[in-house]
């Protein structure tokens, strides 16, 4: 470090960034096997159960495709309610799509410790989505 550099503590806490299924898919995908995985009490879900959450997240994306192409540029940026949704395995987690591609967890279908993993990774757990 250089004289009169100072580390700012504040840059460290950055926030991660908000998975999101229209920039980037896959790392949807990853957040909520993650979160699957902390409901399962396991620290790695299994092939199996991967390929599931892989083969149902395509749905929710294409009908959130769907339901964008007949909003304006201007609705997508202010929507906040989910416009699509998926449930995690055993169907207890429930997720909602907003129209700007951002993923949600419901607070209200959720217990604790996902609701955690899920603000860990950047993304919010409103009770009602």
């Amino acid at each position: 470090m250089k004289e009169g550099e100072f580390i700012n503590p504040e840059a460290e806490k950055a926030e991660p960034a908000v998975p999101n299924m229209l920039k980037d898919f896959d790392a949807c995908v990853e957040a909520v096997i993650v979160i699957e995985a902390e409901m399962a009490g396991l620290e790695q879900m299994n092939d199996k159960d991967k390929r599931i959450i892989r083969e149902q997240m395509p749905n929710a994306l294409a009908t959130l495709q769907e339901r964008i192409n007949n909003m304006s540029s201007d609705e997508i940026k202010i929507s906040r309610r989910a416009k699509t949704g998926f449930q995690g395995l055993g169907e207890w987690n429930r997720y909602g799509v907003r129209a700007d591609g951002s993923i949600l967890l419901s607070g209200q279908h959720s217990i604790d410790k996902c609701i955690a993993k899920a603000k860990e990774l950047g993304i919010e757990a409103p009770r009602i989505i």
